[in-house]
């Protein structure tokens, strides 16, 4: 058995040691006795999860194994047994509920062995399990398809193995930041999100030596996997040093490693801007590929340390050797896949796939089901709007805009067939938010990953193309390659929110599977993988010199990709307009949050809003994981009706923004997610009502914005931009003709009488056009700035 340090503290100390953390390897093994004549009651599975300890009837772990046999033989006990499952030949693994465990059997050593020596106590349990599964007369009846035969048993080279999954632990739960020497050797439960998945390896924990002196054999225990030699024959009177290895007699295991980072949620307020923590875990057996990349995930395990790896000089090596990491040997993985999107499929075929993929753990405390009661009751049809003026409430208005965010947050329905080779249809809900500097776009971002289930918030300035989907990275220990996580990934199931979208152009191509095929692609290094990311994408981007030209089209004002454009569901113009009035409401609401005497009543609502904020959170997830509503006929007529309507009045054009089928299934996604905010079954009318409104509402500004509103049927201010885009057009076809970029006033009144503008005040008009930089006046000659 592997040296232990002693353990103290309770009834069990001295009984149960704690096991020390590992280190380097010695270059030879220790020397083992020859082990001498086995008991005759040994039970058959000791040396199969005690292999470097000779069996005593009065050991610690015999006695705790007869104990937990016993327990397990139980009416009561075998409950917890019979879940096992079958993970390949002669594999099996348990999921083990620690408090399912605790409730029902009154067994002190268990859970103290668990507490001091959790390394000598998993095995104890593992034991236990085999024993009942295959020896015991319960487990033959109640089991009978693990069973092995006694013919099978004669030829078979390994014997079958339970692995136990010991999940549900909240007593040992810890931070990130706890994880340091004081828990080596103890049982630990940590939370967080994997970015990293190692390829799965082959480990080896035993192989056979043969003396050249005596041929006598002897085996030796690896440790950490690392070839060591003998340092003396076991054989009576030989003191032999040289041995051959036995290749054929090792025995691997499957091994993986994996690294999780802690989750933005749980890092405390005072170290928020800090790089975030990150833990190590090391699994084998059953739990390998247990979890991919982007995953929200609970690991079970025992904490540990390893050696740093010696590289450099001499000096660096030693220095290497007196360092250790701490890690954690994973013992359960329990993920949770929250794909809020998800959808009843169409068959009963896909509803199982549907239900094999898409498992969401999020539990809801009492008091999170009394409100969620509670709001819908008092708050009937009005849910849509409270939850408006609870979003990010220091920013006065932008009504709209909030409204589109918050559909964000609820998403659509991800619909899923059972045809071969069908793809499945998004349900995610894209949203960019253009607009002049200074109006709260990046405090509403903020706002909305603060709010979803799982949300990051990253800035275009300082994010890659690698860190937003994933990257190739090289694994130090065993030099293969591997892949790493990158923020929209890690949002799986939630929402990212990409502030300055404009400050990272060169990134814009690497968004376009992810925002349409919810995926990532990645063919590097030897690694060719899809990886899921069905995540809502909020971005905020400023205009093209930092404010909008209300004379230039959305595209010029951008610079953007119009395949990119058409990504977005929703696609909000904020603009700084002069307006008395709301200018008026706007600075009363700033001075209420820095003047608490004077406006103590506004201040307080926006206080209890933020604090609602916090319980509507949990209303928005719940309706993630238990919503589905279907559309109805009378609802998709309306969104149809809708639809057409936009494609009779579109313009094709580089400067438009493009309408495509693409809106129509925005239309149907943003109608889904407003049933979704009244826990609704089905889409209403007034679902698909409110859905055209917040398109009408948004298509309105983008193409006022854009100088298209008279050519595509929105009425509005927008008339004026359309005859300027129309004459600077004209300007350049006339320069073209007749050779020269220079116009005379008279040429520029011709202009004018031959399009029709009907243009009262033209010197008013040109005037204007030559202060917004779209003609250049050199000296009593005019040329377009374009041509």
């Amino acid at each position: 058995m592997a040296p232990g340090r002693s353990g103290g503290g309770g009834r069990f100390g001295g009984r149960f040691g704690r096991g020390g953390g590992r280190g380097r390897a010695p270059s030879r093994a220790p020397q083992e006795e020859p082990p001498p004549e086995a008991p005759s009651n040994v039970p058959p599975s000791w040396n199969n999860y005690f292999p470097e300890v000779r069996f005593a009837p009065d050991d610690r772990r015999a006695e705790l194994v007869g104990t937990l046999a016993r327990f397990f033989s139980s009416d009561v006990g075998f409950e917890l047994v019979k879940p096992v499952r079958i993970h390949a030949e002669r594999e099996l693994f348990l999921e083990l509920d620690y408090e399912a465990l605790k409730a029902r059997a009154d067994i002190p050593d268990l859970f103290a062995a668990l507490e001091l020596a959790p390394a000598e106590a998993m095995p104890c349990v593992r034991a236990a399990v085999h024993e009942v599964i295959h020896n015991s007369p319960i487990g033959r009846k109640e089991l009978p398809h693990l069973q092995v035969s006694p013919a099978a048993a004669k030829v078979i080279t390994r014997p079958p193995r339970v692995d136990v999954h010991l999940y549900n632990h909240p007593e040992v739960q810890i931070k990130f930041s706890e994880l340091k020497s004081k828990t080596i050797g103890k049982l630990v439960s940590i939370r967080g999100t994997v970015t990293r998945v190692a390829r799965v390896m082959p480990f080896a924990k035993s192989l056979t030596f043969t003396c050249d002196k005596c041929d006598a054999s002897q085996v030796v225990h690896l440790v950490d996997g690392k070839y060591a030699e003998p340092e003396s024959c076991v054989g009576q009177g030989c003191r032999g040093r040289k041995f051959t290895a036995n290749r054929e007699s090792v025995k691997l295991v499957d091994w993986q490693k994996i690294r999780i980072q802690e989750l933005s949620r749980d890092v405390p307020a005072e170290d928020i801007g800090r790089i975030p923590r990150f833990a190590d875990v090391e699994v084998e057996g059953t739990l390998c590929d247990a979890c991919r990349g982007g995953d929200i995930v609970t690991i079970v395990g025992i904490a540990d340390i390893l050696n740093v790896e010696a590289k450099g000089s001499a000096l660096e090596r030693e220095r290497a050797a007196k360092q250790y990491n701490v890690y954690v040997k994973g013992i359960s993985i329990r993920k949770r896949d929250s794909d809020a999107g998800g959808a009843p499929p169409l068959s009963a075929a896909a509803a199982e796939a549907f239900a094999r993929d898409v498992v969401d753990n999020t539990t809801f405390s009492p008091a999170d089901l009394e409100f969620i009661v509670r709001f819908t009751e008092e708050c009937a049809g009005e849910q849509f709007k409270q939850l408006i003026h609870s979003l990010c409430p220091t920013i006065y208005g932008h009504e709209v805009v909030k409204a589109g965010l918050l559909l964000a947050l609820f998403g659509g329905v991800r619909k899923t067939f059972d045809e071969e080779g069908t793809l499945p249809m998004r349900g995610s809900i894209h949203c960019l938010v253009v607009g002049d500097p200074g109006l709260g776009k990046s405090q509403m971002l903020k706002a909305v990953s603060n709010v979803a289930n799982r949300g990051l918030y990253v800035s275009g300035r300082s994010a890659s193309a690698a860190g937003l989907t994933a990257t190739v990275v090289k694994d130090s220990e065993n030099g293969g390659s591997t892949y790493e996580a990158g923020a929209l990934i890690m949002c799986d199931g939630g929402v990212c929110c990409v502030d300055e979208f404009d400050k990272m152009p060169n990134e814009h191509q690497a968004l376009l599977e992810v925002l349409e095929q919810q995926t990532v692609s990645l063919a590097k290094a030897g690694i060719t993988v899809n990886l899921p990311a069905r995540t809502s994408v909020v971005a905020a981007a400023n205009p093209v010199g930092g404010v909008y030209n209300r004379s230039k089209s959305i595209m010029n004002n951008l610079k953007m990709n119009p395949a990119l454009l058409s990504r977005f569901d929703l696609l909000f113009l904020i603009v700084d307009d002069p307006d008395e009035e709301l200018d008026e409401y706007r600075t009363r609401h700033v001075l209420a949050t820095h003047n608490p005497e004077g406006e103590e009543a506004t201040l307080r609502l926006q206080h209890a809003q933020q604090k609602l904020l916090a319980h509507h959170a949990h209303y928005i997830t719940y309706a993630n994981v238990h919503c589905f509503p279907r559309l109805t006929p009378e609802a998709g007529t309306i969104l149809q009706a809708f639809y057409l309507e936009l494609r009779a009045a579109d313009t094709v054009g580089e400067d438009y923004p493009p309408i495509t089928p693409r809106q129509l299934e925005a239309l149907i996604r943003l109608a889904e997610a407003r049933a979704k905010v009244e826990l609704r079954e089905t889409v209403t009318e007034d679902d698909a009502r409110d859905a055209v409104e917040i398109m009408r509402e948004t298509m309105r500004d983008v193409l006022e914005g854009g100088g298209l509103a008279g050519k595509r049927g929105f009425s509005g201010k927008g008339n004026k931009n359309v005859k300027a885009k129309m004459f600077v057009e004209a300007m350049n076809r006339r320069a073209i003709e007749k050779d020269s970029a220079y116009f005379t006033m008279g040429e520029l009144y011709a202009i004018v009488d031959d399009l029709q503008l009907q243009i009262q005040d033209v010197d008013g008009f040109i005037e204007g056009l030559n202060m917004a930089g779209d003609i250049l006046k050199s000296g009593r000659l005019y040329k377009s700035a374009s041509s």
